[in-house]
């Protein structure tokens, strides 16, 4: 108010414009944020940056490790002057080092049971041979030789499978065949223990892609463990596979036993490797298994209870 001798004459009204204000912080904070993602993009790239330095050392570890796990333990990892990926670097090195000395050392010790055993197994082969010829053809000799010419197979097979070697990877084993040879092979001694083996076979044309052999030895571990763990008929039965898995064929050893148990020997994992008079299946389902995986194969059980069934999936030849 404006006073003149006490008494208001008039009045001063001043007044200021709020848009620069808002202007002001408007730009106040475009500044802000600009400033904030450009930070941000730094950041960004400098964690790029460094993630790819760090991650460039890693991969080229990468083929390293390839190589390794193919079987090649001539590999040797690169050094990046990374302290700690220069430890990984070493620990693959080492190990691939180790591998090779055990892979040499299994590989001496296969040839070595290998020339053992075959010199006995031949010189017990001459001399019931030589029985044979002097005393006329016998039965029991005729079923000693036929148990070394088995066991001789066996021996062969598995070196093969231990040193991987070619085993003509064209070969094919008849299913069907494969049963009848079993049935021929396990009705006597099954039929001693009063156990009857049957053989089902439920495919067309059931020719799988696995060498006969090792088929052959794959079959014997599971009727022997049937034999041994369960009770009641052994079934063999052979039938296509339908879903997933079509165009393969399926083997089933089934018998009345107990099966694999939660509470029972070998709950955790059957196909467990198991000293020499442990409780379970001691080293005959994990053979069973290593032979199976080194013909693309797979062994797994389809049924743990009673009755128990082992199955051995194997691919269809066409």
């Amino acid at each position: 108010p404006l006073l003149a001798g006490e008494r208001v004459t008039g009045a001063l009204r001043a007044e200021r414009s709020m848009a620069s204000a808002a202007h002001d912080t408007r730009e106040a904070w475009l500044l802000i944020g600009g400033l904030g993602a450009g930070v941000i993009v730094l950041a960004a790239l400098a964690a790029l940056v460094i993630g790819r330095r760090l991650a460039r050392p890693l991969e080229r570890l990468a083929p390293a490790a390839q190589r390794l796990g193919d079987g090649d333990f001539s590999a040797r990892a690169p050094r990046a002057g990374i302290a700690e990926v220069d430890a990984v670097a070493a620990a693959l090195d080492a190990t691939a080092h180790r591998l090779d000395q055990l892979l040499a050392r299994e590989r001496a010790f296969s040839a070595d049971a290998s020339h053992q055993l075959r010199t006995p197994l031949a010189a017990l082969r001459l001399e019931l041979e030589a029985i044979e010829l002097q005393g006329g053809p016998r039965p029991e000799l005729d079923a000693a030789l036929s148990q070394v010419q088995r066991l001789q197979e066996t021996i062969d097979t598995l070196l093969a499978v231990a040193r991987d070697a070619d085993r003509d990877g064209g070969a094919n084993t008849d299913l069907a065949a494969l049963l009848e040879q079993a049935q021929e092979r396990w009705h006597g001694p099954l039929a001693a223990e009063g156990r009857p083996l049957r053989t089902v076979q439920q495919a067309r044309d059931p020719i799988a892609r696995v060498a006969p052999g090792v088929a052959r030895e794959i079959v014997d571990v599971l009727v022997d463990n049937a034999r041994r763990h369960g009770r009641g008929a052994i079934v063999l039965s052979v039938r296509e596979v339908a879903g997933a898995t079509s165009g393969s064929l399926a083997l089933d050893v089934r018998d009345d036993g107990d099966g694999f148990d939660d509470d029972g020997p070998g709950a955790d994992d059957p196909f467990a490797r198991r000293a020499a008079g442990d409780d379970g299946h001691g080293i005959g389902l994990a053979l069973a298994r290593s032979l199976a995986e080194a013909e693309g194969a797979r062994l797994s059980i389809s049924g743990r209870g009673s009755p128990t069934v082992l199955t051995l999936l194997l691919a269809r030849d066409r």
